[in-house]
């Protein structure tokens, strides 16, 4: 809901220390009785290099700040992965990730719901409904979900290899329990570094499993049978940009491959030795 006439909007006034941003004195993101992230005269410091911020001497405000900084590392991750793996499906995963950034910039300027406020120096960007944090989290939390529970299809195995089948599913269920755990990790900090309120927090992670749900069917309906094209365009081919969806198991067949292809080169290795 966009700001009404009426609406009060009052600067944090600080000292001169403190950053002259506008924020809503009537939101509350925590009940400030039960938060020791309160305003009052808590000192707020950031996380080392970061601009994420927890009350001085709150060991749980510095954990909940580590866990906010997981889209940084999503993002790390994403491009490292592109770059080393420069597989076509991950490209189109990072490709959602992109175009849910933009729909949360278009939803912040449009709603125009300003953050909770506090003592802190930094606020970040003006508006925060919904919580960029928790759509970007959930967002690629959902999708990974969907990817782990119906891409990674087990790959058959004889008889005397079943505990493989175990192994996978266990794995399987580890990465989507991590997944769900550090999703709520990164919503709940937004909440209780008074970054966003509840409200906030709620509709950016409702948002994220909405578009990464849509991105995924997207993906799989309509993206995943141009691949194959795509992969044999030249400027793919000069980039060693691959398609890989046919294969079941990637994980397995690259160690399959990789094993074959050392053992081979092994015994030739040892042929031309003996020869010498």
């Amino acid at each position: 809901m966009a700001l009404e006439s009426e609406d009060i909007l009052l600067p944090v006034d600080n000292g001169p220390a403190t950053d002259n941003r506008l924020c809503d004195p009537h939101l509350s993101p925590w009940p400030l009785e039960n938060s020791v992230a309160a305003g009052g005269e808590h000192v707020w410091v950031p996380f080392s290099f970061t601009h994420v911020e927890y009350v001085k001497g709150d060991l749980f405000g510095m954990i909940m700040a580590v866990s906010s900084l997981l889209p940084i590392f999503i993002v790390v991750g994403f491009t490292t992965l592109i770059y080393f793996r420069r597989d076509l499906h991950t490209i189109a995963f990072f490709a959602g990730t992109l175009l849910n950034e933009l729909m949360n910039m278009v939803l912040k300027r449009s709603l125009g719901h300003l953050r909770p406020c506090t003592n802190r120096k930094h606020y970040g960007s003006n508006y925060a409904m919904p919580s960029n944090h928790s759509q970007f989290a959930w967002f690629f939390i959902t999708y990974l979900i969907l990817f782990v529970l119906f891409r990674l299809r087990p790959s058959p195995v004889p008889p005397k290899s079943r505990w493989m089948e175990s192994l996978e599913t266990g794995w399987k269920a580890l990465v989507i329990f991590g997944a769900l755990v550090a999703g709520c990790a990164v919503s709940f900090s937004r909440a209780y570094l008074h970054y966003h309120s509840s409200s906030q927090v709620l509709l950016g992670s409702s948002i994220g499993i909405v578009l990464g749900t849509v991105w995924y069917l997207i993906v799989g309906s309509y993206l995943i049978p141009l691949f194959p094209v795509i992969a044999s365009w030249r400027v793919c081919e000069a980039l060693l940009i691959r398609d890989t969806t046919l294969i079941p198991n990637i994980f397995l067949f690259e160690y399959s491959k990789i094993r074959e292809e050392n053992s081979l080169r092994l015994r030739k290795l040892r042929t031309s030795n003996r020869s010498q």
